[in-house]
């Protein structure tokens, strides 16, 4: 499971820069809330595994 750690992480950021870049564009405010709730939901089951792991 460590290895996936790296790749959550940069997906992470890169949805936030990109996200961070839509809102400059179409001067949109910044959403960050609900962008990290749409990555909760798309890796439910691996959060949990890093979290049990992390212990």
């Amino acid at each position: 499971m460590l290895q996936f750690i790296p790749v959550l992480l940069l997906l992470f950021l890169y949805l936030l820069f990109f996200s961070f870049r839509f809102s400059i564009r179409f001067h949109h405010p910044l959403n960050i809330p609900r962008c990290i709730r749409i990555i909760l939901q798309l890796f439910p089951s691996e959060l949990r595994k890093m979290r049990h792991t992390d212990r």
